[in-house]
């Protein structure tokens, strides 16, 4: 189970066990429509 926290403009992905590294921005997506979300962590996209 995972939960978006708002902070800023963007919004951060957190699980049990604290920030799972994936983010994006508040309302899902970019301004330009891409990217919705991506890891901070391994620069993945989905």
């Amino acid at each position: 189970m995972t939960s978006w926290q708002t902070q800023g403009q963007y919004e951060y992905e957190y699980d049990q066990n604290g920030y799972t590294g994936w983010c994006r921005c508040v309302q899902g997506r970019m301004a330009d429509g891409y990217w919705p979300e991506w890891n901070n962590t391994t620069g993945e996209t989905r």
